[in-house]
């Protein structure tokens, strides 16, 4: 699952690649973050927690309308970026695991002119996006007695939402924008891992995992910088 996400990223890339050496195009850079909450539940959907979560990262961005006075734009995200979170486990009946993982991700814009003019761009539209996470956490839960968590995860999810932006256009090459929204997400959760049962001065070990799912809403906000390739306002 993970090499075919991987080798369908490198697909699109190389796709969009061969576009822009026939095509105006404008690629580039950016910095991200999000936060957002979500509600972890069991494999049979019980809820288990409702927690809080932060993302950091960065990444390329393409975009196929930048500056002309075109309406549609087509935007590609792909990216790296440090997921935190935490949340309880099932059967248990207090206490959290923290996690911290590695994400990469592809998100895909569908943008629409609101306003164009030669130094600026504002359009809004939908977002899909696709992402992988990999990561490990840690932590103490209890119900009866005491238990320790090790946990290694992998999580594959997809987002929906709505997106919005501001092109600022210098001259013919260079662009600085400002990007924003707020989308639904869903993951899929593997763990496995060790933990210990503690019992008084005494240490059990014990075999850990199993299937989670977490869904919830974020905002998040992009800066970035694209040089223009054949796209500039008198050009169609």
């Amino acid at each position: 699952m993970k090499k075919s996400f991987f080798c369908c990223l490198a697909a699109v890339c190389l796709c969009l690649g061969a576009y822009s050496s026939a095509h105006a195009l404008g690629m580039g850079a950016y910095f991200t973050g999000a936060i957002g909450g979500g509600t972890w539940l069991s494999p049979r959907g019980e809820e288990l927690s409702t927690t809080g979560y932060s993302q950091l990262g960065g990444g390329l961005v393409l975009d196929t309308c930048v500056a002309r006075d075109n309406v549609f734009n087509y935007r590609l995200s792909v990216g790296y970026d440090r997921y935190s979170t935490e949340h309880m486990i099932p059967m248990e009946t207090s206490g959290t695991v923290s996690m911290d993982a590695d994400r990469v991700s592809m998100y895909n814009n569908f943008g629409f002119g609101i306003v164009r003019s030669e130094s600026m761009r504002f359009w809004l539209g939908p977002q899909l996006g696709i992402f992988y996470s990999s990561g490990s956490g840690s932590g103490t839960t209890y119900r009866y007695m005491m238990k320790t968590h090790n946990l290694d995860y992998e999580m594959y999810g997809a987002s929906l939402g709505l997106a919005l932006g501001l092109n600022f256009n210098f001259g013919e090459l260079l662009t600085l924008y400002l990007e924003g929204g707020a989308r639904y997400t869903f993951n899929y959760v593997t763990t496995s891992g060790s933990g210990y049962l503690i019992m008084g001065a005494s240490y059990m070990p014990t075999s850990l995992g199993g299937d989670l799912m977490v869904h919830g809403y974020e905002g998040y906000a992009s800066v970035g910088i694209m040089f223009r390739i054949g796209d500039s306002f008198s050009h169609q």
